[in-house]
This record gives C-alpha cells, sequence and structure tokens, in this order.
C-alpha cells in the first residue's frame, strides 16, 4: 500500500489486530494465501479497499456457520457502486448446492468480497492458486465444490464493493 493504511491500522489499540507487511511487493494472491496461513481464528472474512461491510455481517455469517457446519464457505448479497457512491445495482446468488454446482460451471457462484470461510477447509483444500491471477477465487470455489466441500449464499445484502475500472477483477495481465 502507497497511502496511510499501515500508519491506521498501528494506531488502533486492539490485541486481536496483528499486523503483517511484506518487504517486498508479493501480489495478492500470495498475499492472501500468507494472511490464511498465519490467522488463528477459525474463520477468515474477505476484505479489501473499497469494500464495505454492513451492520451484522459477520454476526450473521459466523451463525450461520456454526448452525451449519457441512458447510465451508458462506456468501452474501452484494450492493455495487461506482467511484461517487452510486448504486449501480444489487446482486444475490443462489442459495442451494444444486444451484451452485451449476453456476459454477459457467462463473463464480459466490461473491468473493463477501465470504467467510473456514480457515482449515481452506487450507486442505490448497488455499487460493497463486496461478490464477484474476480469477483465483473462481479456481478455489471450483476446486471445493469438485472436493465435494459445501458452499452457501444468504441472501441478504450485506457487503458493498465498489466497481471500478483499476480494480483487479477489472484488469488484465500485462
Amino acid at each position: 500500500s502507497t497511502d496511510k493504511t499501515l500508519e491506521i491500522i498501528q494506531s488502533y489499540c486492539d490485541p486481536r489486530l496483528v499486523i503483517s507487511t511484506n518487504k517486498t511487493n508479493i501480489g495478492q494472491i500470495n498475499s492472501l494465501n500468507l494472511g490464511l496461513k498465519k490467522a488463528k481464528g477459525t474463520y477468515i472474512a474477505r476484505t479489501d479497499a473499497g469494500d464495505i461491510s454492513l451492520p451484522k455481517r459477520f454476526e450473521r455469517q459466523v451463525a450461520y456457520l456454526e448452525e451449519h457446519p457441512e458447510v465451508v464457505v458462506v456468501g452474501t448479497g452484494a450492493v455495487r457502486y461506482d467511484s461517487k457512491g452510486r448504486v449501480i445495482d444489487v446482486m444475490r446468488m443462489p442459495g442451494d448446492p444444486i444451484s451452485m454446482r451449476q453456476m459454477a460451471v459457467v462463473t463464480s457462484p459466490i461473491i468473493h468480497v463477501s465470504v467467510m470461510m473456514r480457515k482449515e477447509a481452506i487450507l486442505q483444500a490448497g488455499s487460493y492458486h497463486p496461478d490464477y491471477y484474476i480469477s483465483a477465487d473462481y479456481q478455489l470455489w471450483s476446486k471445493l465444490l469438485q472436493d465435494n466441500f459445501q458452499l452457501a449464499n444468504i441472501p441478504d445484502v450485506l457487503v458493498g464493493y465498489e466497481v471500478s475500472p483499476h480494480s483487479l477483477g477489472n484488469a488484465t495481465k500485462g
């Protein structure tokens, strides 16, 4: 990060926060995998710059995972907005396992910025594959489904994210 993110995080006096920095830029996928290995919690939630977690997001996802021990990743609906904060649309993904498997044939059945995952299951599946620069999330969900892990979606909108022409999802490798 080239802004004051590190200084801002260091200003919080919360013993639950663990700051980890890389000496060189190892990229998003390698950083995600390093974070997964270092994390001490049972559940991992994804949040990037420009993402918003709405009230009750974490509470609802933890409760869902506690009530559904067979589910290893749970996503939510999301509101997408532009750089000026204007709502573009609202996305909701299928919640039932059959629809999610069918959708995974052609696209991601879960919104990456909305996920909460069971750390051990993700590590067991091999984490994010470093060769997938843009679609590492899609590769991970596909691998989990192939290995008979169960994914789910809560239909409620519990996150928001900015759609930017400069975001990684809109970038091309090169």
